[in-house]
């Protein structure tokens, strides 16, 4: 069996023409038309849950490591159907993004040095190898590879496998808690907009992750901005421009938004956790914009913990608290279906489910809003979050120019410093 990968991560979006219904991949779409699957043995359909985990080595492993899934132990019955992989570069840490079923992991290295990743380079698996069951829209975290320096006989798949990456491989070079500028290529629009519309493609190239700017100073508070739809951490650039980096220390949630947003709130959680983990800080402030408000919402009503007092300020920038009317739409006439539609419905059970629930009472919680905003038009005034705002305010803004509007700057910025 031979597997090639297809794009090279810096430059993922240069493989499509342009990002539309008619250039969504099957994997991405909860409406799949089976005629138009390519190679449909070797990638299965409709990704939905996500494995989280970490290779470890007592030698130092300086060559790319590829983490291979197989639907099948080729170690015990000889047979192996292969599910995806992911190439990591730089970084120890992967997410793989997965239809629902059973797994098995294997991590390969390149020790001959010669761009191929073979059979007899097998140098890890998970477990013994260990099945990993993954059930619809689950996380399963914790998973790690012990790798050896040398190829394991007894790791070796009785079938002929061969990768190569030398010219055209996407790489995962991306980790939580990277140190990583606001004008970064991973950050661009075009990028962003394969997260929207190619949420499989973006997972493989640089999963969802929280970044810094700068290395971690425990003097300062941390914020954590979640951009919306189509969006990067380069959407804040005005805020992080504006923003007292004596006194703050700006963090930003990078993520794929065309996955379903359940799933992304606990990526948003789980990946802030880890960081909390990691450097000891014992409060954060927390900024959204758009479709971010509803996924920062959704965490703090359906994964923070009621007795957890890390998040401190909670403020939302024009979000479309009773969903996209595009959305609407776009769910019954389109093709194809992004998952992320689902949820961003005004009709979605995700959206009601959100905002019937408080958001925690030691969270303070500021809510800004665009007068002249067209995308959420009324929706970004919702009575169900009303109940949970410290203070609403309006900007002569529309939906993307409130991150620029001078007022809604100078209020976000009095606010943060009222809490410090």
């Amino acid at each position: 069996m031979k597997i090639k990968t297809g794009i090279i991560y810096s430059i993922i979006v240069s493989a499509f023409i342009s990002c539309s219904f008619l250039s969504i991949d099957n994997t991405d779409s909860m409406r799949v038309k089976h005629s138009t699957v390519i190679d449909a043995k070797d990638y299965p359909e409709n990704n939905t849950a996500v494995i989280l985990g970490s290779v470890t080595s007592v030698h130092a492993l300086e060559q790319p490591i590829l983490i291979t899934v197989c639907s099948a132990n080729p170690l015990k019955d000889g047979k192996s159907r292969f599910a995806g992989h992911i190439l990591l570069n730089h970084t120890k840490e992967f997410m793989i993004y997965l239809p629902e079923g059973e797994y098995f992991l294997y991590a390969i290295l390149d020790l001959n040095n010669d761009y191929i990743f073979e059979d007899k380079e097998t140098a890890g698996f998970y477990g013994k190898p260990d099945k990993i069951s993954l059930l619809k829209n689950e996380i399963k975290s914790g998973i790690i590879i012990p790798v050896g320096a040398l190829a394991q006989p007894e790791s070796i798949f009785p079938e002929r496998l061969s990768v190569q990456h030398k010219y055209n491989s996407v790489e995962y070079t991306t980790y939580n808690g990277q140190v990583r500028k606001i004008y970064s290529e991973i950050f661009s629009s075009d990028n962003a907009k394969i997260g929207w519309w190619h949420p499989s493609l973006f997972m493989k190239a640089f999963g969802a992750n929280i970044y810094l700017t700068e290395k971690y100073d425990p003097d300062k508070m941390p914020v954590l901005f979640i951009h919306g739809a189509q969006g990067s951490p380069y959407d804040w650039a005005h805020v992080y421009v504006h923003l007292d980096k004596n006194k703050f220390q700006p963090l930003f949630f990078y993520y794929p938004s065309g996955l379903r947003l359940p799933m992304l709130s606990e990526l948003l959680y789980i990946r802030m956790k880890d960081l909390q983990q990691k450097y000891k800080f014992k409060e954060i402030y927390m900024a959204a914009h758009s479709m971010g408000g509803l996924v920062s919402r959704s965490m703090l009503t359906n994964y923070y913990k009621k007795n957890d007092k890390l998040i401190k300020l909670y403020v939302t920038f024009a979000t479309p608290w009773s969903g996209f009317e595009f959305a609407d739409a776009a769910m019954k006439t389109a093709p194809y279906v992004l998952p992320s539609w689902i949820d961003v419905s005004s009709h979605s059970m995700f959206i009601k489910t959100t905002l019937d629930r408080s958001i925690p009472l030691s969270v303070d919680y500021y809510l800004f809003f665009g007068k002249y905003d067209k995308t959420s038009k009324n929706r970004a005034l919702d009575s169900r979050v009303y109940k949970d705002a410290k203070g609403i305010f309006g900007f002569n803004a529309d939906h993307n120019t409130i991150l620029t509007d001078k007022e809604s700057l100078v209020k976000f910025n009095e606010i943060l410093n009222q809490k410090i």
